[in-house]
């Protein structure tokens, strides 16, 4: 199985372009939390245990309906020519 990267870029750059600023803003959010998740991930304490749930969970809600807009771009996209060295 490879993967397409211009296929995967062109679909990524296409659901920016689509996405507003209420999408933004989750995206942003997401991000945010994935990486709160990785700091807190450093430390034990059950505060930061609870902190990491909370995180978890808001990095899942809103990864989620991006990560499905996303593939639905994907999928509408047709497969890229491949180039002259990429055939054997």
């Amino acid at each position: 199985m490879s993967v397409d990267f211009e296929r995967l870029t062109d679909a990524g750059m296409r659901c920016v372009h689509k996405m507003d600023r209420e999408d933004m803003l989750a995206l942003k959010l997401c991000l945010l939390s994935t990486g709160a998740l990785a700091g807190l991930s450093l430390h034990g304490k059950a505060a930061r245990r609870i902190a990491a749930l909370g995180c978890t969970l808001l990095s899942a809600g809103l990864a989620l309906p991006l990560t499905v807009r996303f593939m639905d771009e994907l999928a509408a996209t047709p497969p890229v020519e491949p180039m002259a060295w990429d055939e054997p």
